[in-house]
């Protein structure tokens, strides 16, 4: 791990530090968190909806939790039929040609499915925190005078951020671990450009056989994660509020 063959104490770490693609493949996660924040907005609007208990609120839970249930390989060939540029089901129905599973596009068609594969476990525990917000604080607020929305700014979305930060933390986790759909999609990583972290490891350990660079890139990953985590832990305590009451 610290060296290779003949080589310099730590030269696996300067191997990685110095690889363009590496980088490249950390940049490609940071696009691929931005479905964090998205999947979080859409979450916490679709359960303030449907925390009012409306008819057929519960079909619609459990219609958006099913693609959270499926297999991450099954939603990913669906969406890559969805997708395709030859017989994709947007072309066919829109008669265009457009490829949204070439480099260009591939990450940001990666980010959708992660949105709509998430976004249902996330509605559950949005659901579940804005159930728990002291009712009387939202009774007090229609009182003096306030709408819909400015009781859900002002009160439940508050009252909820230890959730948020919840989905926050381990969504970026997640996202910083991503690659299953990407290897499914192009087992190459459309020729590297389409790397992402862990991709990397994999493609250095098992396809090139680098296993030196392999384990100084995870320990390097882990090391980001977990930079990134207390950043998390850090800027909370300027947003984050716990008092219930």
């Amino acid at each position: 791990l610290a060296e290779t063959a003949g080589g310099l104490p730590f030269q696996n770490f300067v191997d990685v530090f110095t690889d363009t693609a590496f980088w490249n493949a950390m940049l490609n996660n940071c696009i691929l968190i931005l479905s964090v924040p998205i999947s979080i907005v859409l979450s916490v609007v679709c359960a303030e909806l449907l925390s009012k208990e409306l008819p057929g609120t519960r079909v619609y839970k459990v219609i958006l939790f099913i693609p959270y249930v499926c297999s991450v390989a099954a939603t990913t060939l669906m969406w890559q039929w969805v997708f395709d540029a030859n017989y994709g089901v947007i072309n066919q129905i829109f008669h265009t040609e457009m490829d949204m599973l070439d480099a260009d596009h591939l990450l940001w068609t990666v980010v959708i499915m992660n949105v709509w594969s998430s976004t249902g476990y996330r509605i559950l525990l949005f659901t579940a925190a804005i159930t728990n917000v002291n009712a009387s604080l939202k009774e007090s607020a229609r009182l003096d005078g306030a709408n819909f929305f400015q009781v859900f700014l002002h009160i439940t979305v508050p009252a909820i951020t230890p959730t948020i930060f919840y989905v926050l933390v381990m969504g970026t986790i997640g996202s910083l671990q991503e690659f299953t759909r990407i290897q499914l999609i192009s087992p190459n990583g459309k020729d590297g450009l389409c790397l992402t972290g862990v991709f990397y490891v994999y493609r250095e350990g098992f396809m090139y056989a680098n296993t030196g660079i392999a384990c100084a890139a995870s320990i390097v990953i882990t090391a980001i994660i977990l930079l990134i985590t207390r950043l998390h832990f850090y800027l909370s305590k300027k947003w984050v509020s716990y008092d219930a009451d």
